[in-house]
């Protein structure tokens, strides 16, 4: 069976403990990251949840510290998801970016896939949407990691 292809940038391997995932959540909404957390805790073992509301203090967490998954959301006042996705390339490039967020698919799903961004997710708080979450997550940083 074949792997699936990233678009626009390759999977590189990262050395990993195998211990584990750490997933950075970045959205302006703190009840939506509480949720995520929660329904990632229940979806995945040993899983690590960072949190940031703003995504310059995610830069900033990035430089100082690896993670597994980023999931931003796209409206986050400062900077957009895409936005936010090129500064943080320079810091982690082979960390997969998944787009968790409300804006329509017709509007930048297509641009945010084209500029390199692993996966796209319109947002719900439905349980199954979190399943579909949680899978990418997994999904993405399998390909990205050997563990």
């Amino acid at each position: 069976m074949q792997q699936p292809q990233l678009k626009e940038k390759q999977a590189h391997r990262r050395e990993s403990s195998c211990t584990g995932m750490t997933i950075l959540h970045v959205d302006d909404q703190p009840p939506f990251l509480e949720l995520t957390s929660e329904y990632l805790n229940h979806e995945l073992d040993n899983i690590t949840v960072i949190t940031r509301t703003d995504p310059q203090a995610a830069a900033s967490f990035l430089e100082t510290n690896d993670v597994d998954c980023i999931v931003s959301d796209y409206a986050m006042g400062t900077l957009d998801g895409l936005e936010f996705y090129t500064q943080v390339q320079s810091q982690a490039p082979d960390v997969p970016f998944i787009l968790f967020t409300n804006e329509d698919p017709d509007d930048i799903a297509s641009e945010a896939l084209e500029i390199g961004i692993d996966s796209y997710l319109q947002k719900s708080s439905a349980a199954a949407n979190f399943s579909i979450l949680a899978n990418r997550i997994s999904i993405l940083v399998e390909l990205y990691q050997l563990c």
